[in-house]
């Protein structure tokens, strides 16, 4: 049985070039919504494109299953 994970799941902003905000912005392009996710044992993470947040959810759900998330 898999270990439960708990992740947090957030939207990241990017600009009209596809690029996150700040002074050193990371260049993800231009498409679908972006969001960043994490576990909070810090084992995985990452990033992942979804058209909203319940996608990215099932997402994350079916890379490590028995995640739960914080909201």
């Amino acid at each position: 049985m898999p270990m439960p994970m708990r992740f947090t799941l957030r939207s990241v902003r990017l600009n009209t070039g596809g690029y996150t905000f700040g002074r050193y912005g990371r260049y993800f392009g231009n498409g679908a919504p972006l969001y960043q996710y994490d576990a909070d044992d810090g084992s995985t993470g990452g990033y992942l494109r979804a058209y909203c947040r319940a996608d990215a959810r099932a997402i994350v759900a079916d890379r490590n299953p028995g995640a739960t998330f914080y909201r």
